[in-house]
């Protein structure tokens, strides 16, 4: 069975417009790097993670358009019980922004269902990868479309990165669900 193909999905769900306004407001309050899990705690590892990052509270329009996108996904998977955000983030990634082979769900982030909204497409790299069980040996890619939302397992079947960007800025929202 091809993990990838049974469990991966993307909706295109949101608008342009939508998208834009979302980098509009964010854009300039994302000024803090991105933190690796390490066995030492977080760090800063921008050989690893090369992005920045801004917590995202109380935005009842993005955590509806998560939970609808969930509620989709449970269309397929009725046995996929989640209700509960654990976390949203805006993510920045410049040029040479990257995030290596990982899984969202460790340590003490135990987290189940991850979701990744597409904000924008108008850079180059910066490609959705899904690898095997060792996260070594890529198997297949998402080239990331304006509005598309990706949901998948946060477990440790999902090995994923984000591909280094060559060109250009890619924003995306990332969502955990338990």
């Amino acid at each position: 069975m091809d993990l990838f193909k049974e469990y991966v999905r993307v909706y295109p769900m949101l608008s342009p417009k939508f998208c834009t306004a979302i980098i509009q407001e964010y854009d300039a309050k994302c000024t803090q790097p991105a933190l690796s899990a390490t066995p030492l705690g977080d760090k800063e590892l921008p050989h690893h993670r090369k992005c920045d990052v801004l917590g995202i509270k109380d935005n009842k329009e993005i955590e509806e358009i998560i939970r609808e996108s969930v509620d989709l996904y449970k269309q397929t998977f009725p046995l996929c019980n989640v209700s509960k955000v654990i976390d949203t983030q805006f993510l920045r990634y410049g040029p040479g922004g990257k995030f290596e082979a990982h899984v969202d769900s460790y340590g003490e982030a135990l987290r189940t269902l991850s979701v990744s909204i597409i904000l924008n497409d108008n850079y180059n790299g910066g490609d959705f990868a899904f690898f095997d069980s060792t996260g070594t040996k890529q198997q297949h890619h998402i080239t990331p479309v304006q509005g598309d939302i990706i949901v998948f397992p946060s477990n440790f079947l999902f090995p994923h990165a984000v591909k280094p960007v060559k060109f250009g800025t890619r924003y995306a929202i990332v969502n955990w669900m338990n």
